[in-house]
């Protein structure tokens, strides 16, 4: 038998259970911080016009076990596919780490006028990072 694409989830539990997340440039695991974090982090990734009032009702708990927020998700996950969006979520904490350090690089980076410039000086301190590592 086909699986019909939408009843497939957008995130499995199980998967969720080791996934990890940006919020505020600083990396977190999914089912693991605290709920204020993970409040924080929906409605950072929700619009207004998501109205699931399930996951509304699960998110006013004092409270969030593995499967409150894998249902907030799941919610979320089909609200944002809806919109061309996904669920920005890293397989692992160095991963997570990873994406903050290349948007806080592209944050920084100067106009296209002094691009190569720049490049020379980041490969240069690319360089010296991994001199760093090997002493």
């Amino acid at each position: 038998m086909i699986r019909n694409q939408s009843s497939v989830p957008v995130i499995l539990l199980t998967k969720a259970r080791l996934s990890w997340f940006v919020f505020n440039n600083q990396s977190y695991a999914l089912m693991a911080c605290s709920a204020e974090i993970f409040r924080l982090f929906v409605a950072d990734q929700a619009s207004i016009t998501w109205t699931d009032q399930e996951a509304h009702q699960l998110l006013a708990q004092a409270t969030l076990d593995d499967y409150d927020r894998w249902f907030i998700l799941l919610s979320l996950g089909k609200f944002l596919k809806r919109n061309k969006r996904a669920l920005p979520f890293y397989e692992s904490r160095k991963l997570a780490e990873n994406a903050i350090t290349a948007n806080s690089e592209r944050a920084t980076r100067p106009d296209s006028q002094s691009q190569g410039t720049y490049r020379a000086k980041r490969s240069q301190r690319v360089r010296s990072a991994k001199l760093v590592q090997t002493v």
